[in-house]
């Protein structure tokens, strides 16, 4: 029991030491305390861009590489801050304002960096343009604050810290609650583990911020605090960006395989389904073939008979051709290709193709939009049409015989493509769920009719080709699907 927790929260304990040994160092002589504290985020900064820089093209998440590149300028910058500060003898005739500008510098570009991360990193092309960026700022900052006097006083020797320096750190504290949302929205893009090193450290800096805005003196408590608050920033960040994502990288790579093993899954189960209704149609017609003597005889309904097999053979090559490219779409090794649509075609196509499915229930499927001009779509025309024909296969499915299917357009807000049936609905209380995978309503589960994959695999291709869909039903009254091209 007790080794577990030791290494269960073995990172904390870890932690915990290196805080007591440095606050040890504190009480001997402050000067030492600060400089090892310091020069210890400074070593942690620049062993972060060191590792992240080498592994530039395996370090996948661009957010943690921008994370990780903004780690050189602010090593660079602390340590000026440490060798300026006052009896270090490194800088001749300077007092304590000056390491508190660069310290305040310093800060200020830790926010913003973790501030534009998850907002910026994903629209710059080329990693290097990053690296290249963070570098240019320094040399601009250190350059306007060597040779220019445009940074204001942070620090007043007999009166303490300036209104600016107060301000500056509730700007930054700020900012960095800016960057908690912004790695919030972005969470999914990272393992669990790195997210909650990522939040820790950010959540330890507002905390050491905060305490650098209640000194007076630069060796009271709070301004111990604020050091030891900073290592801790600097150790979850180490945490997070370099030792899992580099130094662990089996996580990620059981992420990504889970992840494929899911698509596959998904794959399979679509596959299958799609299958099933050209299947159907080769076996009738083959069981026609069978039992009608008209085949012996020389009767066009051979030809007729043999031509459905055929069709529904190109229909099933068809079908795989597709479902292959959906299924690289969901491994992300394919992108989908835009192309003009004319949407009353696309109609048409998906009504003769679904007829005879229609007609073997006695349902009438009545086309609103014949002979009206519609205007032309832009979309990937084999996945649209697998959406298109699964909403209005599941139509047919889910209508009671000798009824109608009313196909027909909408204009408001945007062009949207509407299929009506009056067949069973949807039960209100199973309506959040039905666009999920395997899911039926109660109503109709007792069909051995559908798998609840079709509704399902619409929605996820739709959502890759950027195509909305939505629906209304009332139980026992029908449904109304649109899909809306946005």
């Amino acid at each position: 029991m007790i080794p577990s927790r030791i290494k269960t929260y073995g990172t904390y304990l870890q932690l915990a030491a290196l805080l007591a040994v440095i606050y040890s160092l504190h009480a001997y002589n402050y000067l030492l305390f600060h400089s090892s504290a310091e020069l210890l985020s400074v070593v942690v900064a620049f062993a972060i861009f060191i590792m992240a820089w080498n592994a530039r093209d395996y370090f996948d998440n661009k957010i943690l590489f921008f994370v990780a590149m903004a780690m050189l300028p602010l090593a660079v910058i602390d340590t000026l801050h440490t060798f300026s500060f006052k009896g270090m003898g490194v800088f001749e005739n300077i007092t304590a304002n000056m390491p508190t500008q660069l310290w305040l510098i310093g800060r200020y570009f830790f926010a913003a960096s973790l501030l534009a991360a998850p907002f910026v990193a994903d629209k710059i092309k080329k990693k290097s343009h990053i690296f290249y960026g963070v570098l240019g700022a320094l040399v601009l900052v250190l350059f306007l604050f060597f040779y220019s006097n445009l940074f204001p006083d942070a620090y007043v020797e007999g009166q303490g810290l300036t209104q600016f320096k107060i301000y500056s750190e509730y700007v930054i504290i700020l900012a960095l609650g800016g960057a908690l949302y912004g790695f919030h929205l972005k969470r999914d893009r990272f393992d669990r583990e790195v997210y909650r090193y990522i939040v820790l450290a950010i959540v330890s800096a507002i905390i050491s911020d905060f305490m650098f805005t209640l000194y007076f003196a630069v060796t009271d408590e709070f301004n111990l605090l604020g050091h030891l608050f900073k290592i801790v920033t600097f150790f979850f960040l180490y945490a997070g960006v370099i030792e899992i994502n580099l130094m662990q990288p089996y996580r990620l790579m059981f992420k990504e395989l889970h992840d494929l093993n899911i698509a596959k899954n998904e794959f399979l189960s679509i596959a299958s389904h799609q299958l099933k209704n050209p299947l159907s149609i080769i076996l009738l017609s083959a069981d026609i073939m069978k039992t009608d003597t008209s085949f012996s005889t020389g009767f066009p309904e051979y030809h007729r008979y043999t031509s459905d097999m055929s069709h529904a053979v190109l229909r099933m090559k068809k079908i795989i051709d597709d479902l292959l490219n959906v299924a690289k779409i969901e491994l992300g090794i394919a992108e989908v290709k835009e192309e003009p649509i004319d949407p009353a075609s696309l109609i048409r196509e998906t009504i003769a193709e679904l007829e005879r499915l229609a007609a073997d229930k006695n349902l009438s499927i009545v086309n609103d939009v014949e002979g009206m001009r519609l205007p032309p779509l832009k979309s990937d025309r084999q996945l649209l049409g697998i959406v298109f024909e699964n909403i209005v296969g599941n139509a047919i499915k889910y209508s009671k015989p000798g009824g109608r299917i009313e196909i027909g357009v909408e204009d408001m807000p945007t062009f949207t493509i509407t299929v009506r049936d009056f067949g069973y609905g949807i039960p209100t209380s199973q309506q959040s769920k039905i666009l999920k995978q395997h899911v039926r309503g109660d109503n109709v589960a007792i069909s051995n009719e559908g798998t609840g994959l079709g509704l399902y695999m619409a929605k996820k291709i739709a959502d890759k080709i950027n195509v909305g869909i939505s629906f209304e039903s009332e139980e026992n009254e029908g449904t109304l699907f649109r899909l809306e091209f946005k």
